[in-house]
């Protein structure tokens, strides 16, 4: 009995190990309009993070290289706030803790962002407006760091 029971464990954990082994960006499933693969083909070879993928479990990883197919950084993140724009548009608050691969949660918390994020209606464009300090009360100069990315 013990025998079937390893097995079933074994074949119940297979599509776990599939995602948790995966390199490289892939397709993330999820109610969310903000989970999946976003990309920004003009920060490829600079320092911001050119492609990174959002898992509805809280993992994101992040891809800065274009000649790697692992990532660069892992973290997590969490929706703190979620609400609906007059145009459609979704509109987060968001924290995120990240720490090069692999993840490491003591040097992630020092490395803490809050995001407000907006993804337009057809759920295709993604702007985040970064902050260290406490979430941006909008896009623009008062703000922290602005991105821009297209769902893949």
């Amino acid at each position: 009995m013990s025998n079937k029971r390893a097995r079933i464990a074994v074949f119940c954990l297979m599509p776990l190990l599939a995602v948790a082994c995966a390199s490289g960006p892939a397709a993330v499933t999820g109610t969310e309009k903000l989970h999946g693969t976003w990309a920004n083909k003009e920060y490829f070879g600079t320092y911001w993070t050119h492609t990174f993928v959002l898992h509805p479990d809280g993992r994101d990883v992040l891809f800065q290289k274009t000649d790697v197919d692992s990532p660069t950084e892992e973290g997590r993140y969490a929706v703190d706030r979620k609400w609906t724009g007059s145009d459609g548009s979704t509109w987060y608050h968001v924290t995120w803790r990240t720490s090069y691969t692999p993840y490491n949660a003591e040097v992630a918390e020092s490395n803490k962002v809050y995001s407000l994020l907006r993804i337009d209606s057809q759920g295709n464009t993604m702007e985040i407006e970064d902050s260290k300090m406490t979430w941006p009360a909008e896009f623009g100069a008062l703000g922290g760091t602005h991105f821009i990315y297209y769902r893949q």
